[in-house]
């Protein structure tokens, strides 16, 4: 008997709940699969499920070797999917988390021209300013601005994204910034995902400043950070990609722009190296390839 078949059996019959549905779904007799059934159960020298005239139901050892079966036979079908893939156009599904501030045309330009040249590979992309579990969310990549990379996971550098202090040129008419000094004791506004507590300010000389921020105002949203800063609540901490229209149109000013804040590396993370599938590896190989030609990156 065919080892892996009587697998998908038995996977088939435990899911259908009936040997009849399971029957229909393999395109065999309700005999033969109660044949294949009995076989398994045979080799493996314990019953699997409890079968009366209505109702079928899982053994100890039957629900153990179930979820056995159906992490094996994933992998089986990832393992051919992509020899498949490596043979043809990449295809599957991509499930990317990625930072709530790569909302804006050069993220969605890369990702638009991935899709012209890959297109039977669905992206589902996820913006949030979680740092989600890899494995346990399902998630086959994570873009993440860090100094510090998880060192339990496989960082790839992608590209350098710098960061502006900006504000309203109203909100800077009425609280002079003018030195690090005055930045520190100005109203905050910090994407709290982002660590600044490390943030190092560079003069055009090559002075260094640590500077110590006292938030005044905290959120998970780059986004709502923006918000903030457009609506005269303080100084924004931001990356430069997010706001550069609203600094081209005069909208928000840079603040000290003869000071430099520590640029942020972007990294594409993902769990392993093994069995990196075509469609993940093209996918991390075009950021890499774009991103920092991207305004408000570099490499």
């Amino acid at each position: 008997m065919d080892q892996l078949k009587s697998m998908r059996l038995f996977c088939a019959v435990v899911e259908k709940g009936s040997l009849a549905k399971a029957s229909e779904v393999l395109e065999m007799s309700t005999p033969m699969v109660t044949k294949y059934l009995n076989a398994l159960e045979h080799r493996l020298g314990t019953r699997l499920i409890h079968r009366t005239s209505r109702q079928r139901r899982l053994t100890p050892s039957g629900e153990a070797y179930y979820m056995q079966c159906r992490q094996a036979l994933a992998l089986i079908d990832e393992v051919e999917a992509d020899l498949v893939e490596s043979a043809e156009l990449p295809r599957g599904k991509l499930k990317i988390s990625a930072p709530t501030w790569l909302t804006h045309p050069s993220f969605a330009k890369i990702v638009a021209e991935y899709r012209r040249r890959y297109p039977m590979v669905t992206l589902d992309i996820r913006l949030d300013e979680k740092l989600v579990d890899l494995i346990g969310e399902g998630f086959d990549i994570a873009l993440r601005a860090t100094h510090n990379p998880a060192p339990h996971l496989i960082a790839r550098p992608l590209c350098v994204a710098g960061f502006v202090a900006v504000a309203t040129p109203q909100y800077l008419a009425q609280h002079a910034v003018i030195t690090p000094e005055d930045l520190m004791q100005a109203s905050a506004i910090v994407p709290s995902e982002v660590d600044l507590s490390g943030v190092w300010v560079m003069s055009q000389a090559g002075v260094q400043r640590s500077l110590s921020l006292k938030p005044h105002l905290l959120t998970d949203s780059a986004a709502m950070a923006k918000w903030l800063a457009l609506e005269n609540a303080g100084i924004a901490f931001l990356p430069i990609a997010m706001v550069a229209e609203e600094l081209s149109n005069g909208q928000l000013v840079a603040v000290l722009n003869s000071w430099e804040i520590r640029p942020i590396t972007l990294y594409a993370v993902y769990a392993t190296r093994k069995q990196m599938s075509p469609r993940l590896r093209l996918f991390i190989d075009l950021l890499a390839e774009l991103m920092p030609e991207q305004a408000g990156f570099s490499r």
